[in-house]
């Protein structure tokens, strides 16, 4: 998708993984352009690393976005950190999304 583009429904694409060896793999298949990563899903007890995802070539590029209950300083800057290249809160703020998507190169 070229900056500017409007996301069809062709090109949108959901993967709701309970497992994280479930959505590294979904992810390597895919090949998302953005990946919304929720960073302490219920009933879960791991996590994914973005840096681990980074290595993927597939999502390399990948915008890379942490969702979290918590919007405290240190869960900002602990996502930060770990290779986010943003933070929501949850609920997530569609129109906060739709800036930074837009801004994309």
């Amino acid at each position: 998708m070229q900056h500017g583009d409007t996301p069809t429904p062709a090109r949108l694409r959901d993967a709701h993984c309970l497992h994280c060896h479930d959505a590294v793999a979904a992810a390597d298949e895919f090949a998302p352009e953005v990946v919304l990563l929720d960073i302490v899903p219920p009933g879960m007890t791991a996590s994914i690393s973005p840096a681990a995802l980074r290595t993927m070539p597939a999502l390399a590029g990948a915008f890379l976005v942490a969702m979290s209950g918590s919007g405290s300083d240190d869960d900002r800057a602990t996502s930060k950190e770990a290779g986010f290249d943003e933070y929501l809160i949850k609920p997530v703020d569609l129109d906060l999304l739709r800036t930074w998507l837009g801004n994309r190169p």
